[in-house]
């Protein structure tokens, strides 16, 4: 089946809603979606080469989520719900519209996103927003001295 065909385009444009500043995660009834599927782990283990060097190899394991992670990954959303808005508004995390461009207006045809935080995940949404806010934080804490 083609993506023309999944994301139901017409003569007239591109069927994919366009997503709205507010927005975050797609809504039940967008045609695309996003879970999480796996959790990588990654460790290092040491290993001898052919010529007697210990070397470092990259070993990485996958495996499928749990209910308890999916239940953070609720949490996640609800915390970064809550304070969104006034992230954006304090410049903690992006909130500016996506200007139209030959590469840009791929992601509006194929993604439905118009604003520069919806490239992001909710998890990194929210490390970037409490990151910046401890910042400011400290900022203005030093401010006082």
């Amino acid at each position: 089946m083609p993506v023309s065909a999944i994301r139901r385009d017409t003569s007239e444009g591109y069927g994919l809603r366009q997503w709205k500043r507010e927005e975050f995660i797609p809504r039940e009834d967008d045609v695309f979606q996003e879970r999480l599927y796996c959790i990588r782990y990654e460790h290092e283990e040491e290993y001898v080469d052919k010529k007697g060097k210990v070397k470092l190899k990259r070993i990485r394991y996958y495996v499928a989520p749990t209910e308890n992670d999916l239940k953070r990954e609720k949490k996640v959303v609800s915390i970064l719900s809550d304070k969104f808005k006034d992230w954006q508004e304090f410049g903690y995390i992006p909130s500016a519209e996506i200007e139209e461009g030959e590469k840009t207006n791929e992601l509006m045809r194929t993604r439905g996103w118009r604003y520069w935080h919806q490239l992001f995940n909710p998890r990194q949404l929210l490390v970037l927003g409490l990151l910046m806010e401890e910042i400011a934080k400290r900022q203005n804490h030093q401010k006082k001295w």
